[in-house]
């Protein structure tokens, strides 16, 4: 990972993120996240200077996590971008990171600045889904339908799991 400053850094993002995890974003606070990582409030504020580049920093670190995900994936199976979107939401067959993605709404109900940033990594995987070699309006439609079933599962609205499995195949065969 790098320097002990990276490392303590990425320790009060993990931190924060568990703390938005047990009690959600607008609870979480410096001296929480900072009893959390066991370091200091002072410790906090050297890496983060407010709660909000705090919290900046987890919708990115969140975004990145996921985008890892989906990049290992792409490498392990050789696939396009957006199989392995959808793959990478829905390992075994159920939507990953449903609590996770859950703070990134949270975080842009509580900081409505920070919509803009998660839009702009959005648009970033519209132009990744049309890599598959489809027409824009498909590439985006197949996205669109993935992050739609998975708004579902998060919500609490899923499918039954034999028709979830069938959707999944479908776009499956599309998307690979």
């Amino acid at each position: 990972m790098g320097s002990k400053a990276e490392k303590t850094r990425r320790k009060l993002i993990e931190a924060g993120r568990d703390v938005a995890l047990d009690g959600g974003v607008a609870n979480l606070t410096l001296a929480l996240v900072a009893r959390r990582a066991g370091v200091s409030k002072g410790g906090v504020l050297y890496h983060f200077q407010t709660k909000a580049l705090l919290l900046q920093a987890l919708l990115d670190f969140l975004i990145d996590e996921f985008e890892e995900q989906v990049e290992t994936v792409r490498a392990a199976q050789g696939c396009s971008w957006l199989a392995a979107y959808l793959r990478a939401s829905f390992p075994e067959e159920q939507a990953g990171m449903v609590r996770e993605t859950d703070i990134l709404f949270q975080l842009v109900t509580v900081r409505p600045e920070l919509g803009e940033r998660l839009q702009k990594r959005f648009h970033s995987w519209h132009g990744r889904a049309e890599e598959a070699g489809m027409s824009t309006v498909e590439a985006h439609l197949y996205r669109c339908a993935i992050d739609g079933l998975w708004y579902n599962e998060m919500f609490g609205f899923n499918l039954p799991k034999e028709q979830l499995a069938g959707v999944l195949k479908h776009l499956e065969d599309r998307v690979s």
